[in-house]
């Protein structure tokens, strides 16, 4: 059987590079990111018990809705009704999900996503301004900030967004399918502002 290489989601549409207005410092820096991710969904009744087993194992609960926490650049974020993301660093070797799968048996039901979605970082001066206009949550920081996390729809598609630092940094994952025309979407919604795209390193 031959080995399978991974192919990034937005390989042939997010082309390196300073793109749209100006010439300067770009307002936006877009950049792709890799990462294990997996979907944690607590049983019915087995709620509590999850949740102990997995603060006893990653030294983290899960957090409350839109909400997100880390540990040593591993993350649980709040994906949905009962439903949450635990999320590896980008470029490195994450959560083992065999091994929390094991951990997780008959407390919760787990998906690995980590192929599944695309995964963005969006930074810089106007990176608030540029996801405000794709989304109708309220990023103001007085009411998104580090630390919070959204389940919500981006220009057209369902997506999860989650602000990483106070730089600000934004992470945001969709489903692949939508990878490209979501992409698209976002960097017209940056172009005005002028912005660095960084691809996943071959």
């Amino acid at each position: 059987m031959p080995d399978l290489v991974f192919k990034s989601p937005l390989a042939g549409v997010l082309v390196p590079g300073r793109h749209g207005a100006g010439d300067g410092e770009p307002g936006v820096v877009i950049t792709e990111v890799r990462r294990s991710l997996f979907s944690i969904a607590p049983r019915r009744g087995r709620f509590e018990a999850a949740n102990e087993a997995i603060a006893a194992k990653l030294g983290l609960a899960l957090p409350q809705p839109g909400r997100f926490v880390s540990q040593e650049r591993t993350s649980l974020l709040w994906a949905g009704y009962r439903l949450w993301m635990l999320a590896g660093p980008p470029g490195e070797p994450g959560p083992d999900f065999g091994d929390w799968r094991a951990a997780m048996d008959g407390l919760a039901s787990l998906a690995d996503h980590g192929n599944a979605r695309a995964m963005i970082r969006v930074g810089g001066p106007a990176a608030r301004r540029t996801l405000a206009r794709l989304c109708a949550v309220d990023l103001h920081p007085r009411a998104f900030g580090t630390g919070h996390s959204a389940a919500t729809r981006m220009g057209h598609v369902g997506a999860l967004l989650h602000q990483v630092d106070e730089s600000p940094v934004f992470e945001i994952h969709v489903f692949r399918a939508f990878a490209a025309s979501f992409y698209e979407e976002l960097t017209t919604a940056a172009a005005e502002f002028g912005y660095l795209a960084n691809a996943i390193p071959d």
